[in-house]
């Protein structure tokens, strides 16, 4: 009975022996059928090449993004001044650039480069939650810009927006975004493909019908609504701004109009009376005409040099070049005219 019980025994141990053997052997031979996503499916993005021109280009987008952003908001925090309506909201789109930079840019390049996701469940909710709520937020936020600019512009009359009414404006668009996002982060999970390695983060909707609807959703208020807002109020400013250009230059037509037609008027006032003039000289004879000449030629002399002093006007002929100097000096200081100056004119004789 002893030998029978040691052999039964032994027969068992065997079996579960052979049994560990061949589970052992199939969980090898699964491992060894799984393949990698990027040796099943190659792509361009695979290569050496084009993998590096990704990699510069994520670099530089997810540096300037945190720096730029960054220094806009510090700026913007920092000095009151800055802080106007406007203003509120492109913090808005900075705060919402760099909470994407910071979270979704480097996990997006991973999962694109190696086409697996190596992150746990929670941030494959977290994720795609982020992303959607920042493009909420941008969009949202430029077209609060636009409306604002369009009541600054088209309705300048009407109540402006105060600082505090735009921080509430702002959270209200982050509280919006987020909620409307939420479904997208929700049915978002982790799951295993058969025949590949590794977890593949993925949508999980309970119904077709369900996610056609939220698509459609997202299509009107991302992008039907701030595009119709923007097309409205972009618009109207651009045509009050022609109006307001329009107006200015008719006005400056006028004006050069009137100028225009003044100086025609002067001018042909002009030509008239010379016509007049010299059909009147043509009339005359010549004596008339030079007796003319002559009245002329005193009329201009007359209006070009003014009569001297009379002190002056008592000296010999031989001193005119004095009394001439002390006329010229007379119409500098008419007031008070200098007295003329000592000169002999003996001088000149000799």
């Amino acid at each position: 009975m002893l030998r029978q019980s040691d052999g039964t025994r032994m027969l068992q141990e065997m079996r579960r022996k052979l049994i560990q053997l061949h589970t052992s052997q199939m969980t090898n031979e699964t491992e060894e059928t799984c393949h990698r996503f990027i040796d099943k499916h190659p792509d361009l993005t695979n290569e050496p090449s084009v993998l590096v021109s990704f990699s510069i280009m994520y670099l530089h987008i997810f540096l300037l993004g945190i720096l730029g952003n960054s220094a806009v908001l510090y700026l913007t925090m920092k000095h009151r001044q800055l802080q106007t309506v406007q203003n509120i909201f492109i913090l808005n789109l900075c705060a919402s650039n760099v909470l994407m930079c910071l979270t979704s840019l480097p996990i997006t390049f991973i999962t694109n480069v190696y086409k697996q996701w190596f992150f746990s469940s929670p941030v494959c909710k977290l994720i795609p939650l982020v992303q959607g709520a920042s493009i909420f937020v941008s969009t949202f936020s430029l077209s609060a810009i636009a409306l604002d600019r369009y009541n600054l512009v088209v309705r300048p009359h009407k109540q402006k927006l105060s600082s505090r009414s735009a921080m509430m404006i702002a959270l209200l668009i982050w509280v919006i975004s987020v909620v409307v996002c939420m479904p997208y982060g929700w049915y978002m999970d982790v799951e295993k493909i058969s025949g590949l390695c590794g977890e593949y983060c993925s949508e999980h909707w309970p119904l077709a019908e369900v996610r056609k609807g939220y698509t459609f959703l997202v299509l009107i208020t991302q992008f039907l609504f701030p595009f119709a807002t923007m097309a409205f109020c972009y618009y109207n400013i651009f045509s009050r701004l022609r109006q307001r250009v329009e107006t200015k230059l008719k006005k400056l037509s006028e004006r050069s109009q009137l100028l225009e037609n003044s100086t025609t008027c002067g001018t042909t006032n002009h030509i008239v009376s010379i016509n007049a003039v010299s059909s009147t000289i043509d009339s005359m004879s010549n004596g008339q005409r030079v007796t003319l000449i002559i009245k002329v030629m005193i009329s201009m002399r007359v209006a070009i040099y003014p009569p001297a002093p009379a002190a002056t006007r008592t000296r010999p002929y031989p001193c005119r070049t004095v009394v001439r100097q002390a006329s010229l000096h007379s119409c500098d200081h008419p007031t008070n005219p200098p007295p003329p100056p000592k000169i002999s004119c003996i001088s000149f004789l000799k």
